[in-house]
């Protein structure tokens, strides 16, 4: 039986995210988010982990779901002081190389 090869997505399909600056650890960000959005928009949300420097933290974040994201985190009194399309331009928020 031969190997079937997965077909790749093509690039409308696939999921855009957007990247994140906060002030905080990735578990607290995680927890707020929870929280406010339940697990249900837990998912819709997928935010994910992508730097912590400085006690910065950057995740990437589903486009459709950013503003959800930073009214959770606005309600714990955490700020997000940066939204960005590019990782490059989020990670120089925080002092970080390209």
């Amino acid at each position: 039986m031969a190997k079937e090869r997965l077909k790749i997505l093509k690039p409308t399909m696939r999921e855009k995210k957007h990247y994140l600056v906060v002030n905080a650890g990735y578990g607290e960000i995680e927890k707020v988010i929870l929280k406010y959005l339940g697990i249900f928009g837990f998912a819709k949300a997928s935010p994910v982990f992508v730097l912590s420097k400085n006690g910065k933290t950057i995740f990437a974040v589903n486009r459709k779901y950013v503003n959800d994201v930073k009214g959770a985190l606005a309600f714990s009194s955490l700020k997000c002081e940066y939204v960005s399309g590019l990782v490059r331009k989020a990670k120089e928020k925080i002092g970080g190389k390209r």
